[in-house]
């Protein structure tokens, strides 16, 4: 419009197909029949307004949105079956669908001062967010029958209520999908970056958010499945929590030498986390996901549910078995660091630092009708080892505690959504040296290591105690400029393979008078490690000069010179695919692009 303001109008659209997406890495699909497709669209605009009101006065104001719909759609009908123990996953999965919207509005200002014992550089807004998540299901699986086997023997059948009230697939379908969830935030900030002198500078900041996770009124769709039957329901507008938070952040920084050549930075904050929409949907009466799961006996041996053959109630996710504790509190985050920064030379400097950072009341879906010390009755359940095979000499037999299950009625099912024991606190120490341009290259390292002690949720005595884990990373990178005006750009990176103990899927036998039906970690989270992941990638780029002020840039990139297949993932669950990769590195790639700039 002017010297001093601006308007400025974005919008991009995005579309990812990927024909056979799998429910899970850590599974082996006969068919590709026993798959999904993924054709899903996302989008971004905004429309802005930034201005200079005076010498020291900026403002900037925009409104945007954000939205996405994710559609997973199953190919087959046959009847969905999973044998955690060889890891097959046979038939039809589900035909489900995502959508997600996002409204925002931010106001910002930053004004300068002098005079206030030093120069300060304050910014101040507000933003106003409001998201709502659409959850559908057209079947929870083919025949909405979720079948689970453990080397052929049945554990548990799963039986599905669909929440789509016409086909899925596309942004119009948001229509049809009837599991709604919605999250309003309002927030303020104001920071100020204080000097108070040439050798000290504070950065302090005060952050307010008010979070409502609440859902509108909504239906459910009568529907029998099995020995299973829900009504037509109609669930009313609810508000979940209204959360107000008030987070503080300090930081500094100290030129020690009084000559910009050494200096130390130390910094605070306490980050309150946004929930999204997740509580919402998560609580809704009115589940996108809607099962009852049973013990399942397959007496007849066709691996299929039968009527008469299912057990006792495992889980349950209906109108009337889910909740949000009304107390539930917002999860926080600790977070401190203190860096030193020294010019060893011209052009090369050195960093040091230590970050610290905690995790506390995460909130998780609990049974509080079934608490920990309700698990008394004790039973045996058989550990084939390492090999996943049964009968040899790696074997042995574990003990553990189930509830008992004469008296399994005095112990619901219900969940609740609500705080969990977990916790994490960790701890990473980094150095790092950065060579600044000069003599056509320049480079940067540094390495990394990470202590971390927590404790996942813990839903019974079975579940593993706290735990220790240690991480390392080390990351290179270069510019070399050569002849011809090529920028050459070597990067290499090694990262730790993740910690990990093998998992174990239980089922206590009635005969046991225990019931328990979970899968739970049976050697400590350090007993193993995954692979180490080293990767080697490189890009060649030269820019040319077209016509006046129009460039193109050309580039060519190498992924994975080394050819490396560190798995990045890999089988967890004892049977014979233990240790087996889900997902390895790409193979070595090359990639031939160009940009054009006008």
């Amino acid at each position: 419009m002017s010297q001093n303001h601006k308007f400025v109008g974005y919008y991009q659209w995005g579309q990812k197909i990927q024909p056979y997406r799998t429910w899970t890495g850590a599974a082996v699909f006969l068919s590709k029949d026993d798959t999904t497709l993924q054709d899903s669209g996302s989008w971004v605009w905004k429309g802005e307004w930034n201005g200079t009101l005076s010498n020291n006065l900026y403002m900037e104001a925009r409104f945007g949105d954000f939205g996405y719909y994710f559609p997973l759609l199953g190919y087959s009908d046959q009847p969905f079956i999973f044998d955690s123990g060889t890891a097959i996953s046979e038939g039809g999965d589900r035909r489900w669908q995502q959508d997600r919207d996002r409204k925002q509005a931010t106001v910002a200002a930053t004004w300068f001062k002098n005079g206030w014992r030093g120069t300060h550089s304050f910014k101040f807004g507000g933003e106003f967010n409001v998201e709502t998540q659409w959850n559908a299901f057209e079947r929870t699986v083919a025949l909405n029958r979720d079948h689970r086997l453990f080397n052929g023997a049945s554990r548990t059948v799963a039986f599905g209520f669909p929440t789509a009230s016409g086909p899925l697939g596309s942004k119009s379908s948001r229509a049809n999908m009837l599991s709604i969830g919605k999250l309003d935030h309002l927030s303020g900030f104001v920071t100020d970056q204080w000097s108070i002198s040439p050798r000290l500078t504070f950065n302090l900041g005060l952050r307010v958010d008010r979070y409502k996770s609440h859902i509108p009124e909504q239906r459910q769709l009568a529907f029998t499945n099995g020995p299973i039957s829900i009504a037509d329901e109609t669930f009313p507008a609810q508000t979940f929590f209204n959360w107000t938070s008030v987070a503080p952040r300090v930081g500094a920084i100290y030129d020690i030498d009084g000559e910009g050549r050494t200096v130390l930075k130390l910094n605070y904050g306490l980050f309150l986390h946004n929930p999204g929409p997740g509580i919402a949907a998560s609580g809704n009466p009115n589940q996108a996901s809607k099962t009852v799961t049973r013990e399942w006996n397959d007496l007849n041996g066709n691996r299929v549910w039968d009527p008469g053959e299912e057990g006792a109630l495992v889980a349950t996710a209906l109108a009337g078995t889910i909740s949000v504790d009304p107390d539930i509190k917002q999860p926080y985050t600790h977070e401190a660091s203190a860096f030193l920064e020294r010019q060893v030379m011209a052009n090369l400097g050195v960093r040091l630092g230590v970050v610290y950072k905690t995790e506390d009341d995460d909130w998780f879906t609990l049974q509080p009708g079934r608490p920990i010390d309700a698990y008394t009755v004790p039973f045996n359940v058989s550990d084939p080892g390492l090999d996943g095979i049964a009968g040899n000499a790696d074997d042995r037999v574990l003990t553990l505690l189930g509830l008992p299950r004469a008296q399994l009625s005095q112990f619901p099912a219900t969940n609740v959504i609500m705080n969990g024991n977990a916790f994490g606190r960790h701890t990473t120490a980094e150095i790092a040296a950065t060579k600044r341009f000069s003599n056509r290259w320049s480079a940067q390292a540094g390495f990394g290591q990470t202590w971390s002690h927590g404790q996942g949720v813990r839903r019974t005595p079975n579940d593993p105690d706290e735990a220790d884990e240690m991480r390392w990373s080390f990351k290179a990178s270069g510019i070399y400029q050569a002849p011809w005006d090529i920028r050459i750009t070597p990067v290499f990176r090694h990262q730790a393979g993740s910690n990990y103990g093998r998992t174990l899927s239980v089922t206590a036998a009635a005969a046991t008078g225990a019931f328990y039906s979970a899968t739970i970690r049976i050697e400590p989270l350090e007993a193993n490690r995954q692979d180490h992941i080293n990767m080697f990638d490189l890009r060649a780029e030269k820019t040319v000069r077209l016509r006046g002020a129009s460039r193109a840039r050309l580039f060519l990139d190498l992924f994975n010179l080394t050819n490396s297949a560190a798995a990045e993932t890999i089988v967890t669950s004892t049977g014979t695919r233990l240790g087996f990769p889900t997902n390895i590195l790409g193979p070595r790639t090359a990639r031939v692009g160009f940009r054009f700039d006008w």
